[in-house]
């Protein structure tokens, strides 16, 4: 699939031939961060968003693998209001790149 991050990009392109106000709609309904995509945090770590806040920005990560050793982590549910500012940061990550599937989403701790 389409990273979401490239997918918005390729959309805000082609608003000469969508209505902006639909790709607007929907990237405010969705988050910059989707329900599902996976996210890259400063220290390496990569999860998913499991939860989304009133606002649709990620709550609650699904950590599973850290990109700076590239090895798998015991899958741990971080609260992102619980972190201090400077570690907040996500960036968007491609899970192909990492072989990552959300399906770890659906797991119980």
């Amino acid at each position: 699939g389409l990273p979401y991050a490239l997918a918005y990009k390729r959309l805000m392109a082609m608003r000469n031939q969508l209505d902006l106000a639909a790709i607007q709609q929907l990237i405010k309904r969705q988050g910059l961060f989707p329900l599902g995509s996976l996210v890259a945090f400063e220290d390496g770590n990569l999860g998913f968003v499991k939860q989304q806040d009133k606002s649709n920005n990620p709550l609650v990560v699904r950590i599973v693998y850290n990109k700076l050793n590239n090895t798998s982590i015991k899958p741990t549910d971080l609260r992102l209001d619980l972190l201090p500012e400077d570690r907040k940061k996500l960036l968007p990550e491609d899970p192909a790149k990492y072989k990552l599937r959300n399906n770890v989403l659906l797991e119980t701790l």
